[in-house]
């Protein structure tokens, strides 16, 4: 009996009729809205919310809605909610990270199957905002 060493795994999974996916490939999520929510509360008890939306191609990722507690600032604070809103960025491996161009925070996460997961923070030095390391959880609606 013969032994074949180095054989690419890819090839005898294909071989078989089973498909893997190559490396940069977008696989094992799907594409649509995802909805959630954080680890904050606001004022009167109830989750901070979180929406993304993953079009088709799976090649990026929308910041639908983003919503922080950062005190003193937005939610009970003097200045309003924050949120960040309407950002658009790379989705890679079904991972993204989104960084605000005037440096105020970022999200970043995960897509797996029907779910996302990540961090996320918000702060403004100048007024003392801050909204800590977030944590968030979202699944497709």
């Amino acid at each position: 009996m013969r032994r074949f060493v180095g054989c690419s795994c890819a090839v005898l999974a294909l071989a078989g009729g089973v498909a893997v996916a190559k490396p940069g490939d977008n696989a094992g999520f799907k594409s649509g809205q995802y909805v959630g929510t954080t680890s904050q509360d606001d004022e009167v008890g109830q989750a901070k919310n979180v929406g993304l939306e993953v079009p088709k191609n799976r090649k990026k990722v929308n910041i639908v809605y983003f919503e922080f507690v950062a005190p003193p600032c937005g939610a009970g604070g003097a200045f309003g909610g924050l949120q960040m809103a309407g950002e658009t960025t790379k989705l890679v491996n079904g991972k993204f990270k989104f960084v605000d161009e005037f440096g105020y925070g970022y999200v970043k996460g995960k897509f797996e199957a029907g779910r996302a997961h990540g961090t996320a923070r918000y702060t403004f030095e100048p007024r003392g905002c801050d909204s800590g390391v977030v944590e968030w959880t979202a699944k497709k609606s």
